[in-house]
C-alpha cells in the first residue's frame, strides 16, 4: 500500500510539474500567438513584444501594426505599453467593462488617397478585418431613425464599455496620395 501511495504522489507531483512546464512554454508564446492571429485578419504584419498578466491588469509592451504594402509609412501603429485595467471575470460577461486602458507612446500613421478622402490604409485595415471576422461594415455616416432590428442576427449580442481612456506621448503621422 506504501509504495501505491508514493507511486501516485509521484505520478501527481510529474504531472503538475509538467503541466507548469506546458503553461510556461504557452505564456511565453501567447504574445506570437496573438501577433499573429491578428496578422491573418488586418493582413498587415503585427508584433507584440511582451504580454504581462496581473491580477486585475494585462500589461502589453511595444506592439506594432505595419501599413499595407506599398504605403509610403512604414507603420500603422505602434505603441510602447499598453495596459488594460479589469478584473479578469468582467471578460466573461455579456456587457464587458474595461475600467481602464493606458495608452504610452503612441505613433499612428495615417495615409489617405487624396486630400478630400476618407478612405485610406485604416480603412483598408479595418476592411480586412470586417471581412476576416465576417462583420459586416456599416457607414459612420448612417443615421439611426428608428431601433430595427437586424436581418441577421450576430454571433454575441456582447457590449464593451471603456471607463477612461488614457492616451500619453501621441506622435501621428498624416500622408495624402495625391493632392487635388
Amino acid at each position: 500500500m506504501k509504495v501505491l501511495f508514493s507511486t501516485l504522489t509521484g505520478l501527481v507531483l510529474v504531472i503538475i510539474l509538467a503541466a507548469v512546464i506546458i503553461g510556461s512554454i504557452f505564456w511565453s508564446r501567447l504574445p506570437d500567438m496573438i501577433a499573429n492571429h491578428l496578422s491573418e485578419q488586418m493582413k498587415v504584419d503585427v508584433s507584440i513584444a511582451n504580454l504581462r498578466a496581473k491580477w486585475e491588469e494585462i500589461d502589453i509592451n511595444q506592439i506594432r501594426v505595419a501599413n499595407l504594402p506599398k504605403s509610403v509609412l512604414a507603420n500603422a501603429f505602434t505603441c510602447q505599453q499598453i495596459a488594460i485595467i479589469a478584473p479578469y471575470f468582467n471578460y466573461l460577461k455579456k456587457n464587458v467593462i474595461i475600467e481602464e486602458i493606458h495608452l504610452d507612446s503612441v505613433y499612428l500613421g495615417l495615409e489617405f488617397d487624396s486630400a478630400s478622402s476618407t478612405n485610406g490604409n485604416w480603412t483598408r485595415i479595418m476592411s480586412n478585418l470586417q471581412a476576416s471576422t465576417g462583420t459586416p461594415a456599416q457607414p459612420a455616416s448612417r443615421k439611426k431613425k428608428k431601433q430595427e432590428k437586424p436581418l441577421v442576427e450576430s454571433k454575441s449580442d456582447r457590449t464593451l464599455l471603456i471607463r477612461k481612456l488614457v492616451l500619453t506621448n501621441i506622435d501621428v503621422d498624416v500622408y495624402y496620395r495625391d493632392w487635388e
